[in-house]
């Protein structure tokens, strides 16, 4: 139980700190839209990942395909620039999983 709440801290800090990268403003809005973001997608991935034996790419790809049209309606960007916002937040907060878990 302490493991899967040390990875979601883990998983909103990665992201938080790319999208401070990214747009370099307003950080409490950027920190709660990482909160709600990963409150959404992580809880579901996990489940399915754990319960169903779905492998972990398949997992990140599900979850990188919700997040471009979540990040691009919270922030108000394209789907293009979406889906490259959640490929690069999940590629890093992917190998950081990979690295520390």
């Amino acid at each position: 139980m302490i493991f899967d709440w040390l990875a979601f801290v883990v998983t909103i800090s990665g992201e938080f700190v790319v999208l401070l990268l990214v747009f370099r403003k307003n950080w409490p809005k950027l920190l709660f839209f990482s909160i709600i973001v990963n409150s959404f997608t992580w809880p579901i991935a996990s489940y399915f990942y754990y319960n169903f034996l779905v492998s972990f790419v398949a997992v990140e790809i599900a979850v990188v395909i919700v997040e471009t049209f979540l990040w691009s309606w919270l922030l108000k960007l394209n789907y293009l620039r979406g889906l490259g916002l959640s490929l690069t937040v999940n590629l890093i907060t992917a190998l950081i999983g990979i690295i520390v878990f």
